[in-house]
Formats: C-alpha cells, sequence, structure tokens
C-alpha cells in the first residue's frame, strides 16, 4: 500500500506516509507491529516531513522478509 519513488541509482527509496501520519508516527507504528524500521524523513531535515526512507542495501532475502512483515500492518 506505499508508493515509492523510483530510485535513480540510490541505495534507498522515499515513500510519502499516508494522511492522518506523522513520519515518526508511522515509522514507528511499523517497528512496533513488523519489527521493521522505516527511517523518519525528518531524521534527513524538517523538508522530510510527511516521508519515510527505506534502505535496499541489504541481503535480498533480508528485503523479502521486510516486505512480508509489512504486508501485515493495517493503515
Amino acid at each position: 500500500g506505499l508508493e515509492c519513488l523510483n530510485p535513480k541509482g540510490a541505495m534507498y527509496v522515499w515513500t510519502r506516509v499516508p494522511g492522518g501520519y506523522t513520519s515518526e508516527g508511522f515509522s514507528n507504528m511499523f517497528f512496533d507491529q513488523a519489527g521493521v524500521y522505516l527511517t523518519p524523513g525528518t531524521a534527513f531535515g524538517e523538508n522530510g516531513a510527511g516521508w519515510l526512507r527505506l534502505s535496499i542495501c541489504i541481503d535480498e532475502s533480508k528485503l523479502q522478509e521486510a516486505v512480508r512483515r509489512m504486508e501485515k500492518v493495517k493503515f
């Protein structure tokens, strides 16, 4: 249910936080419910509000496991 910007050579993707959530609150929800940490965009400055950054520079099997866990989170 998250739409990500297509990375152009980066090792991460950005996704907008759905309405009604803050970057920090949405990140915390995924950590609490799925054990997956999504970096709040505000960690990179105030212009990151409303965004999350997801690192994709880990082993593919771990990325697949993270996605499986994230799919169970209802928002």
